[in-house]
């Protein structure tokens, strides 16, 4: 959705720039930027728990406006929401000692990698690609072996 947007700002400004190309700038900045207090709510659509939830962005200054801040709190947004619908102590209290990482969107992504890490602390097993779906059939073939 982020670089749709992106993509469609420089195209609004008269400039064709391709999606992985921003994909790739977005992600490098990201990168580069590992103190960010910009917080961004990327439930644009909701949750099934708070269909009525949108996305949101606080805390904007003259310094964190830029690319990789905006990158690296999308990022981190996303690991954020996932952690407050099931943070690491009903995790650990559940038994799981590791998360197990599949996806795309994850395993090509090293912010998104460094933000799980960061908020989770639990150790991450992450797969060589594939669909999101294999991390929830590994984890279940896991817990009854």
């Amino acid at each position: 959705m982020l670089v749709r947007m992106l993509q469609q700002w420089a195209h609004d400004l008269g400039h064709g720039i391709p999606q992985q190309e921003i994909y790739n700038k977005l992600l490098s900045s990201a990168l580069d930027t590992k103190d960010c207090d910009l917080v961004i709510s990327p439930t644009i659509f909701g949750e099934r728990h708070t269909p009525n939830e949108r996305a949101s962005v606080m805390n904007i200054t003259a310094e964190n406006i830029g690319l990789g801040h905006l990158g690296r709190a999308v990022c981190r947004g996303i690991i954020s929401n996932l952690y407050n619908m099931m943070p690491r102590e009903f995790l650990v209290d559940s038994g799981v000692d590791r998360i197990i990482g599949s996806g795309s969107a994850l395993i090509r992504n090293k912010v998104l990698q460094e933000e799980i890490e960061g908020l989770f602390q639990l150790p991450v097993i992450y797969g060589q690609g594939g669909d999101a779906a294999v991390g929830a059939a590994l984890a279940q073939t896991l817990t009854t072996n």
